[in-house]
């Protein structure tokens, strides 16, 4: 351990707060206040059996003592970041709250959580202050013990220490500050996600990838790519109560898997895309009725801005579309916590787990991908063009309605052939001209 990092946690008074003034004293002119608060604090982290939380980024676990006891929810990272959901312990250490097991419900899908390791975090955590007296940021060092339980059995401890960093009411900076003084010390960047993560070690290791450079592993790995995506925003669309674009992004994810399976129908065997191509149009539809919503309510509000409508009927027009939007958001909710969402999820695991392949599909990427884009691409060209011979009015627009549907195909084709890196650049300039139609 090198000698600045060590002393932070010397027996020697003096040692300790010389490291403590070199490390953090002078972090952006600030303070040198620093008050350290040792504890330890217990975590019991808990999953299925087969650990489905942590192999979708998902931490759940029930912490006992000092200011944060209670449950604590770190969803998966969307957007650049992680959301974290809290509840209180309650009066026993079973079951998991209610509101808790329901966002983590299309992960768990009626197994049983059960604790899957124990974590034992000796931490010492310091404030540090500017020259006002105001928090900067919270260094917590922590000495962690875990282990993991198997069987009822207990498996061999790991132990190791760490420093975090959590911003207060510090600019961001801080953080890239404090970030480059402890590195300048001697501590590098952890590679686990996750406390969790670093106990269950070689057990969350990613699957060897699906046989190759095959047309149909690149498929499968983009479908892979996008069924994640869908359960990432599950929880987030189960907590927001407005717009705050999560139903888009998982209606997104669930168009994007349609897409590609119809653009690769010539890979697949027809009857199993039928099903399950049949299921994932219902679920675009359930997700598409709040976006559709969503939308409107958005054009209304600016409508009335623009117009400054601030009279009665104007607010009442308004309601109307966000009551709306509010009610098919509950049914929403409903939706996701129940059978025919969870069969879904289920029917994609399966498809993706053992594909329905036909002959190509185990033909290399390189030779069978660039045609399926291409024949995507000559789609979109022979809509547009069709479109431009109309003369305006409603079916030239539902023509070039029909025009942005294709391009936006072709793009996802594009995207799932880019999976195998050397295809990327025969394939740029297409997704290019395919983007570049789209936002016409």
């Amino acid at each position: 351990m090198p000698g600045l990092l060590r002393d932070l946690v010397s027996g020697d008074g003096e040692v300790r707060r010389a490291a403590l003034a070199e490390l953090y004293g002078n972090v952006l002119r600030q303070g040198t206040v620093h008050d350290a608060t040792p504890a330890s604090v217990p975590f019991l982290p808990v999953d299925t059996p087969d650990l489905a939380l942590a192999r979708h980024g998902v931490t759940l676990r029930r912490r006992e003592g000092g200011q944060d006891a209670g449950w604590h929810l770190k969803l998966p990272l969307v957007k650049g970041g992680r959301r974290e959901v809290h509840a209180p312990l309650g009066a026993g250490a079973r079951p998991v709250p209610a509101g808790l097991a329901s966002l983590v419900a299309a992960f768990v899908r009626g197994r049983e959580l059960v604790p899957v390791v124990t974590l034992e975090t000796d931490r010492t955590a310091r404030t540090l202050h500017d020259r006002d007296g105001v928090a900067l940021a919270e260094v917590s060092d922590d000495v962690v013990e875990g282990r993991r339980l198997t069987g009822g059995r207990d498996g061999r401890p790991v132990s190791w220490r760490e420093i975090e960093v959590e911003l207060l009411d510090g600019p961001a900076d801080v953080l890239d500050a404090l970030e480059e003084k402890l590195c300048e010390a001697g501590a590098v960047t952890s590679t686990s996600p996750s406390k969790l993560a670093r106990v269950l070690g070689d057990e969350l290791a990613p699957a060897s990838d699906r046989g190759g450079r095959g047309a149909g592993a690149a498929l499968m790995a983009y479908m892979e790519q996008q069924r994640g995506q869908v359960l990432a925003y599950d929880p987030l669309v189960q907590l927001a109560d407005h717009d705050d674009d999560t139903v888009h992004k998982m209606r997104v994810a669930v168009r994007r898997i349609r897409s590609v399976l119809r653009t690769h129908a010539r890979l697949l065997d027809g009857e199993r895309v039928a099903e399950l191509e049949a299921e994932l149009k219902w679920l675009a539809g359930e997700l598409g009725t709040v976006r559709d919503l969503e939308v409107l309510t958005a054009r209304f509000d600016r409508h009335l801005a623009e117009r400054g409508m601030e009279s009665r009927a104007g607010r009442e027009s308004l309601d109307r579309p966000a009551a709306a939007e509010r009610e098919a958001r509950r049914a929403l909710k409903h939706t996701l916590r129940g059978p025919r969402y969870f069969a879904v999820l289920a029917a994609l695991d399966d498809f993706i787990a053992d594909p329905p392949f036909r002959g190509r599909a185990h033909r290399k990427a390189t030779r069978v991908l660039p045609g399926l884009l291409a024949g995507s691409w000559r789609k979109v060209q022979s809509r547009y063009g069709r479109a431009e011979r109309l003369p305006e009015g409603a079916e030239r627009d539902r023509m070039l309605h029909s025009t942005r549907k294709a391009a936006k195909r072709a793009r996802y084709t594009a995207e799932a052939a880019e999976t195998p890196h050397d295809l990327a650049p025969v394939l740029d300039k297409a997704t290019k001209r395919v983007r570049t139609l789209e936002n016409r």
